[in-house]
């Protein structure tokens, strides 16, 4: 067997997923914009429906009095709970991507919601403490200031409402839909750079370690990477398996790096990336160097490659 080319770094190159069996999975598929604005908009009108009926209600069950003191007690909520944590759980989504590059992201999760625990905790305990004052603040009355109390609970339990999204939108970065689209616009990122530019571009696979990287080719020297050249150095999540590459020469590999090479005029080689999810169901990663495209697809897709000279009639 010939040497691989330069787009494989192994001299082994079996065949993988002998005796298994790869069936199509549906579960994962592109949304579109169309569902994306269609569920947008529906998020939208149900929660401005939610408050309208909200009011309805307050207003039919609540005295008039009784009513300005659930409206200064929501304007409270309003303006005391992003205040009194100095908006931290916010950032948690914002600013994952940053650090889960750089291997902070334990640090900066274990960091940020202690600071925002302690703030907290010294907001909640100052509104307790001068309750008499919050109340006379809030309600024009001192003697309010049991409902200042319940305020403060209330305050603690709404902080934690909106921890739980920031923190589920950085649970979800760990999910397989996540990652397999965090490759998947990485290998885009570097087709779409290439093709507006002169400059050339690596996505490097390290299969033994599970990892990508994306870098900007500026030297001679191709197995040299240097640390100003790279974009970005990301790992699969845990619920995300390379099995193998195979490019559109026919050459495998299930181990070692395997490096697609995009240039202004297209990809150097074309292939496919089956990654498997937590249930072994495959999805490939498909690189077309005709037209330059890069979608993921169900299954272990079937590549179109070039037939050999005996294989044509004509």
């Amino acid at each position: 067997m010939s040497n691989p080319p330069c787009n494989v770094s192994s001299d082994q190159q079996p065949r993988p997923g002998d005796g298994d069996s790869r069936t199509g999975h549906s579960g994962l598929r592109a949304e579109t914009l169309a569902e994306g604005f269609a569920f947008l908009v529906v998020l939208t009108v149900a929660q401005r429906f939610i408050g309208l009926l909200r009011e309805i209600l307050f207003c039919r069950w609540l005295a008039p009095d009784e009513l300005g003191q659930w409206s200064l007690s929501f304007g409270f909520f309003l303006l005391a709970a992003p205040l009194v944590v100095c908006g931290l759980p916010g950032s948690f989504g914002r600013y994952v991507a940053y650090y889960r590059e750089r291997g902070q992201l334990r640090p900066f999760l274990v960091r940020t919601t202690t600071i925002s625990g302690l703030l907290a905790a010294v907001g909640i305990t100052l509104i307790l403490v001068a309750r008499r004052q919050v109340a006379w603040f809030i309600f024009d009355d001192p003697a309010r200031a049991d409902l200042v109390v319940l305020l403060a609970l209330g305050l603690v339990s709404l902080l934690v409402m909106l921890a739980i999204p920031s923190l589920f939108g950085l649970l979800r970065k760990n999910t397989f839909r996540s990652g397999i689209r965090d490759f998947v616009s990485t290998m885009q990122m570097a087709a779409t750079a290439a093709a507006e530019s002169e400059r050339r571009y690596e996505v490097i696979i390290d299969l033994d370690e599970q990892t990508y990287l994306l870098r900007q080719i500026t030297s001679s020297d191709l197995t040299q990477i240097l640390d100003e050249e790279i974009i970005i150095d990301n790992d699969f999540s845990e619920r995300c398996l390379v099995s193998y590459v195979q490019f559109d020469d026919e050459e495998f590999t299930n181990e070692g790096r395997a490096k697609f090479r995009a240039g202004h005029s297209g990809w150097q080689y074309g292939g496919k990336i089956v990654i498997l999810d937590e249930e072994d169901n495959p999805y490939s990663v498909v690189v077309n160097r005709v037209n330059r495209t890069v979608v993921l697809k169900p299954g272990d897709v079937e590549m179109l490659l070039p037939k050999r000279k005996d294989e044509v009639i004509f």
